[in-house]
């Protein structure tokens, strides 16, 4: 017995196979893609072509008097001992320090030991400016 009824008839299942995939669409998506990354290389290109252009207009209006002056820095050199090396800055930093020195000898200006500099500071204060009395 066949136990359906018959007022209401089956409904056909509907396929939508033929809709799951949009060719056109994915073709018309495919095409601009690669028409956006076309028009990116060239514009690259062309904005490349004219960096290089003006870059060498620059090099060329540098006068030969700055080409010829380009010198390299001296190349790095190694520590070989430095307990020796380390000896040898405080002792240059201690001199700087602790002598007096000529700074401008025709101005009079000499440089004296940092201790020397403190005492007087002491001594005589700090260096002020004029209140402007009015």
């Amino acid at each position: 017995m066949d136990k359906t009824p018959s007022s209401s008839p089956e409904k056909p299942e509907r396929d939508f196979a033929d809709r799951d995939i949009a060719i056109g669409k994915i073709l018309l998506f495919g095409f601009y893609t690669a028409l956006f990354t076309a028009v990116v290389l060239i514009g690259l290109r062309l904005l490349y072509k004219s960096y290089d252009r003006s870059a060498n207009q620059a090099d060329e209006q540098i006068s030969a008097f700055v080409r010829e002056a380009r010198v390299l820095p001296p190349s790095p050199q190694l520590l070989v001992n430095e307990p020796a090396t380390w000896a040898q800055e405080l002792a240059r930093q201690e001199n700087l320090i602790n002598h007096y020195a000529w700074v401008d000898k025709s101005a009079g200006t000499v440089k004296i030991p940092v201790a020397r500099a403190i005492d007087l500071l002491a001594e005589r204060g700090l260096p002020a400016r004029e209140a402007n009395a009015k």
